[in-house]
């Protein structure tokens, strides 16, 4: 429930930065509440994604699917390791954004001609 209820101020976050920057790097940062019983006592644990490169071209409410899923199956994994942890609540959610600026390759250097029979540069 707690994705559903960001999910429109996320999607619209990233829409107006992607107008601006037309390439961007992003990743989320989920931050909870767990609790355990054994020894009554709670910590707040963080579980984030792997970086994604979103532009124009995407659709970002598959691409914040997929952080959803990811987010949701490493919680899951988390409990089920036998740690004896359990989620009480999802407090926020950090979305981390970067400009992107992939490299260009765009330049020539004229090299000088090969000396003799050599096959080198001098």
């Amino acid at each position: 429930m707690f994705f559903d209820e960001v999910k429109a101020k996320i999607i619209s976050l990233l829409e107006d930065i992607i107008r601006v920057h037309k390439s961007i790097k992003v990743n989320m940062e989920t931050f909870a509440n767990y609790i355990l019983q054994t020894r009554e006592t709670s910590d707040v644990k963080a579980f984030n994604s792997c970086n994604r490169i979103i532009d124009e071209s995407l659709d970002i409410s598959d691409i914040y699917k997929d952080f959803v899923d990811t987010m949701t199956s490493q919680t899951s994994e988390f409990e089920e390791k036998d740690s004896g942890w359990a989620i009480e609540e999802i407090l926020y959610v950090e979305v981390n954004v970067n400009k992107n600026s992939p490299l260009c390759g765009s330049s020539y250097i004229k090299l000088p001609k090969f000396v003799e029979n050599k096959k080198a540069v001098p």
